[in-house]
């Protein structure tokens, strides 16, 4: 905490906000924005640190995007984490 009380925030004073969603679309995999993709440019715009966390499978494409725990710095206040999962039989 600092001298006034309040909580001493990491990143230069941002707050940081996770956004969970599985099956979400990123914009350069071809398809439209995704509501994610609206809402983290929203948040980061208002002051966030953005961390989005999908599948290392692409639900859409039917591809896989990472096979182990990757995260993409997409910006220096928005990151993208990728949770390996296993793909249709």
């Amino acid at each position: 905490m600092n001298e006034s009380g309040d909580e001493t925030l990491r990143d230069g004073g941002r707050k940081e906000i996770w956004l969970i969603s599985p099956s979400g679309c990123l914009e350069d995999e071809g398809w439209r924005p995704h509501r994610y993709n609206y809402a983290a440019a929203a948040l980061e715009q208002s002051g966030y640190r953005v961390r989005w966390w999908t599948a290392g499978f692409s639900h859409h494409s039917k591809k896989v995007r990472y096979e182990n725990y990757t995260t993409e710095e997409r910006s220096p206040y928005f990151s993208i984490s990728f949770i390996p999962c296993g793909s249709y039989e």
